[in-house]
């Protein structure tokens, strides 16, 4: 019966290393689409992993790894767009597209000055 309870509390132990492998690797693959956000939670479950000293080094160690990593990607997608969105060329493509479609589909042009 003791045996069957500290297995119990090993599987406990590990849940933050699972939790933080899970999320790096998810950051991972939705990176371009706001995967910072898990990557930075997965980072912060990985560290009190380790610093705990709990079980489940290895999965910790690949959640702070594979958190990092997502974490990095997705900023840099985010900075990407950000700049990329607000540039003059981004601008005037969009509002020439809008115009194309909306002549189109009423054909009449987008009265920008109501």
């Amino acid at each position: 019966m003791e045996n069957n309870l500290n297995y119990q509390s090993e599987e406990k132990k590990t849940g933050l290393a699972i939790a933080s492998m899970v999320l790096g690797i998810l950051s991972m693959t939705i990176c371009c689409m706001g995967g910072w956000i898990p990557g930075l939670i997965g980072l912060i479950m990985a560290i009190v992993s380790l610093a705990k000293g709990r079980g489940g080094k290895g999965m910790a160690i690949a959640g702070l790894i594979t958190s990092i990593l997502g974490t990095i990607v997705g900023i840099y997608f985010l900075v990407c767009m950000v700049i990329g969105v607000g540039s003059d060329e981004f601008q005037d493509a969009f509002w020439d597209a809008f115009q194309e479609s909306y002549y189109e589909q009423t054909g009449e042009y987008y009265d920008f000055d109501n």
